[in-house]
């Protein structure tokens, strides 16, 4: 940002004005969707002021989006400056991070991050960054926790970030969920900051060990896709590279129709219309990844085991390549189409929620952990394992990074945030 000495003095309220009005027009639209001539026109500051401020749209949008995460971390911080208990003072911090996800008027930067992440993948970068970086007073006062409780007092932003996430409800509200109510949202903070700090390991020896006769859990086959005629399905492979390479809106119809060789009488025949098209593709795409998921928790094997490969799986599954493309995709149109970000989300997350749940009811029952709500506890999971929307932000794990990951996420969610 170049602001000069004149600026200084005479231009600071149209800066911060011009700031405020592309913070607003960002997370209502996305970042894709504003141009510099609209916001010049919607805020009254020339282009030519714009351009004396910043480089490009990309510097614009990295200094309004600084601007939400800085108040976040200034009101953030005072939520650690009492001598309340522990799970208390976490269970405020996690009400306010699940608010924020949720603000529908005020969007969180990680949805605009996500969405801006398969064109600017730096940019996505630096806003995942920035609110990373707001979860700071946390770190300090959970490292001061770790310290009373005779640890090093080392704790790194990555298990931080996972309390944001679990706090935030993962890709819930990425993907079009509905807010919880009052009650509820008490609840579920209470609930994150009781698992982050402990865990839920009820019996530590006996979950390290085999117990009870043999059973399987399993993710259930998906209903199989129902068969297309062979242009249909070339028309869905091209509208599918579009959709993808340049988002709902950028995709013409035109162009899809013309590589794909159907008219637009075919297109509306069997989808309706561009959304009915949109839709049909990616539930395709998601029913893909689902049938290649090979999903086992079983009690020939110890709990933490069977924890840490199903965090492999649903890692590489809902955060490969194919996830990763899927999910930025859907989710930047989740606002304008939630029926479909939320059918997507309960075809693929939700139901690798199911089984899970089905273990850790038995697992439960056996007196291995102390669950109160099972289906919450694997949902919890999925989130812990899959890092929140991290790899959406960044997609280049190793499957050593994979492996690190997992053992981290189980470690969390068996013992809390110190491990074990």
């Amino acid at each position: 940002m170049k602001i000069d000495d004149e600026d200084q003095s005479k231009g600071s309220k149209r800066l911060n004005h011009l700031l405020l009005a592309a913070r607003h027009a960002f997370m209502k639209q996305g970042y894709q969707h504003v141009s510099v001539d609209g916001l010049a026109r919607s805020s009254g500051v020339s282009k030519e002021t714009i351009y004396r401020h910043f480089d490009d749209k990309q510097a614009l949008f990295r200094a309004a989006m600084q601007g939400v995460t800085d108040e976040f971390a200034h009101d953030f911080a005072d939520i650690f400056r009492d001598d309340d208990t522990p799970e208390t003072i976490l269970a405020r911090c996690a009400r306010a991070i699940y608010d924020r996800a949720a603000d529908t008027d005020h969007p969180s930067p990680n949805w605009l991050a996500v969405g801006t992440a398969a064109s600017f993948p730096e940019l996505a970068r630096a806003v995942g960054f920035d609110a990373v970086q707001s979860l700071i007073p946390l770190q300090a006062f959970l490292e001061r926790l770790a310290r009373e409780r005779g640890g090093t007092g080392a704790v790194p932003l990555d298990i931080v970030a996972q309390f944001g996430a679990l706090s935030a409800g993962g890709m819930r509200h990425l993907m079009g969920g509905a807010a919880l109510d009052e009650a509820d949202r008490e609840l579920a903070a209470r609930r994150v900051a009781e698992l982050f700090l402990h865990g839920c390991a009820a019996d530590v020896q006996g979950i390290a060990e085999t117990r009870g006769p043999l059973r399987e859990f399993t993710l259930e086959p998906a209903a199989p896709a129902r068969p297309v005629e062979n242009h249909v399905a070339h028309l869905m492979s091209v509208a599918r590279a579009h959709f993808y390479e340049q988002g709902y809106r950028g995709a013409g119809l035109d162009e899809i129709g013309a590589i794909a060789r159907v008219g637009r009488g075919t297109l509306y025949r069997h989808f309706g219309s561009k959304k009915g098209l949109f839709k049909a593709v990616m539930m395709e795409a998601a029913g893909e990844i689902m049938a290649k998921i090979h999903l086992i928790l079983s009690t020939a094997q110890p709990v933490a085991d069977n924890l840490h490969c199903a965090a492999v799986t649903v890692s590489a599954a809902m955060q490969g390549d194919a996830g990763v493309r899927l999910y930025r995709t859907v989710s930047a149109e989740a606002k304008a189409m939630p029926e479909v970000a939320h059918a997507i989300h309960d075809m693929t997350r939700e139901r690798l929620v199911q089984p899970i749940a089905d273990y850790l009811r038995y697992c439960s029952a056996e007196g291995l952990l102390t669950l109160d709500d099972p289906t919450w506890a694997a949902d919890q999971f999925v989130i812990l394992a899959t890092g929140g929307n991290r790899y959406l932000l960044d997609p280049s794990p190793t499957e050593a990074d994979r492996v690190d990951h997992a053992h981290l996420a189980t470690a969390t969610f068996l013992h809390g945030y110190l491990g074990k």
